[in-house]
């Protein structure tokens, strides 16, 4: 699932909770939800303004789960693996094999 918000460069939040996109995106707030409820109005107030993209992403591809749990060894090689190729196409580092 993803929800773009017009054209443009506009920053991108990969989110692997799917209740919390569907939150921002449609305002489906529950009763469980309301200790969040102000933070979760800001966010989706800032969508409805077209200030920045959501979009769920699989929890193996969470990017953000290298700095925030523990995984495998196999598991870091692929997140590691999948930001220095996102690296490359933006043109940020050299090539893996140049570092090492």
């Amino acid at each position: 699932m993803s929800a773009y918000q017009g054209e443009g460069n506009y920053p991108e939040l990969l989110v692997d909770n799917k209740s919390a996109v569907d939150t921002i995106v449609y305002g489906n707030f529950s009763p469980k939800s309301k200790p969040y409820a102000v933070r979760l109005k800001c966010l989706e107030e800032r969508f409805e303004e077209k200030r920045f993209i959501i979009k769920h992403v699989s929890t193996k591809d969470q990017l953000a789960d290298i700095l925030t749990k523990p995984i495998t060894t196999k598991v870091l090689g692929k997140l590691r693996s999948m930001i220095i190729q996102m690296l490359q196409i933006k043109g940020a580092c050299r090539t893996y094999e140049n570092i090492t």
